[in-house]
């Protein structure tokens, strides 16, 4: 993430599970070997055939695509928190004043992607078992998955430090 001020912690996370994939492979071979023969005894051209295995293929793929491309970026800087999220390409910001309180805590969800939870706001999540919540001063909150919430505490400690000096 390319961001002007210092930055404390930086953190991506990617879509791991192979597992996935794997299903997204057996699936499309399973729905290929299913329509190529049943046109196939309807006796089908081979062109509809080739048309139908190829939607498959490339149904597919974006799916590969998109699941291997999926991934949240964290970033917390002086003075706010930046993230960016899978599909979107533009950085949004939190800054600090707006935030009540935050805390680490287990993930409400699992899953990846983002979704809305009545009791946690919008969540931003990545199959992991930890994250970020924060609670804004207008009651809203949003959930963030966090890889090494170790590691976030003490950039989080660095820079509340740092802000108490100036």
């Amino acid at each position: 993430m390319q961001l002007e001020d210092r930055t404390y912690y930086e953190e991506e996370q990617k879509m791991e599970a192979n597992w996935m994939l794997i299903l997204i492979l057996f699936t499309s071979i399973s729905a290929i070997v299913i329509a190529v023969a049943f046109l196939y005894n309807s006796k089908a051209e081979w062109l509809q055939i080739s048309l139908v295995a190829g939607a498959i293929i490339f149904s597919d793929a974006l799916m590969v695509f998109l699941f291997k491309t999926m991934k949240l970026e964290l970033a917390i800087v002086k003075n706010g928190l930046y993230f960016k999220m899978f599909p979107s390409t533009k950085n949004h910001f939190i800054d600090w004043n707006d935030i009540a309180a935050l805390s680490i805590r287990k993930s409400p969800v699992k899953g990846y992607g983002k979704t809305k939870k009545w009791r946690y706001g919008d969540v931003y999540a990545m199959n992991l078992k930890v994250g970020l919540e924060l609670i804004f001063k207008d009651g809203k909150k949003k959930f963030f998955s966090l890889k090494h919430p170790d590691e976030f505490k003490k950039a989080f400690r660095k820079l509340e430090l740092h802000l108490q000096i100036e």
